[in-house]
């Protein structure tokens, strides 16, 4: 009894180790408020209204307007990589620059160079993303 009590005690804390101090702080629905390529910002209203929803499964939906892009999410360090159930999409990275109970900023890059995102946790959220 004592040798399998020790060793959920180190399992437990191998699975703790492995886990991103950014993921319970991911989870929920977040709204994409502005976004800069190349010194033009753009806010929520010019970029279809655009929302992100991360679950605790390892699920994400993006919806923009009225399509969404499904997927899983992995986070290693700071560094969120999306990958797409949409066949031959490739995956996106995503670098943490601030990720709090309120505000997720981070940057990607695209054919046109340096994205910065910023976004803030909304309450409700659009579908119960639950892939």
């Amino acid at each position: 009894m004592k040798k399998l009590f020790i060793t959920l005690l180190v399992f437990s804390f191998v699975l703790l180790s492995a886990t991103s101090p950014y993921k319970q702080k991911l989870l929920g629905v977040w709204k994409i408020q502005s976004m800069e390529v190349k010194g033009v910002k753009m806010v929520h209203e010019q970029m279809g209204l655009p929302y992100m929803e991360f679950n605790e499964e390892g699920g994400f939906m993006i919806k923009l307007g009225t399509t969404a892009d499904k997927g899983r999410y992995s986070i290693k360090g700071n560094t969120i990589t999306l990958k797409f159930l949409i066949p031959k999409k490739p995956s996106q990275k995503l670098t943490i620059t601030k990720l709090d109970n309120v505000e997720f900023d981070y940057t990607t890059s695209d054919s046109t160079g340096l994205v910065k995102v910023t976004c803030y946790k909304v309450d409700q959220g659009f579908g119960g993303e639950k892939d």
